[in-house]
């Protein structure tokens, strides 16, 4: 077998097994979305101008 088809195999098992174990001890996915977004005053206002 290849190198390339080995890592293929190994990182299939490597994920199944996680799977396995996460179903098993009945673990979460813990991961979450983040949004940020983000806003630029480009006509030369600013905070002390406003007041």
């Amino acid at each position: 077998m290849n190198n390339d088809k080995r890592a293929s195999t190994d990182s299939i098992i490597a994920a199944t097994n996680k799977a396995k174990q996460a179903q098993e001890c009945k673990l979460g996915n813990c991961s979450r979305t983040l949004h940020i977004g983000l806003f630029f005053d480009g006509v030369g206002r600013n905070l002390e101008k406003d007041k």
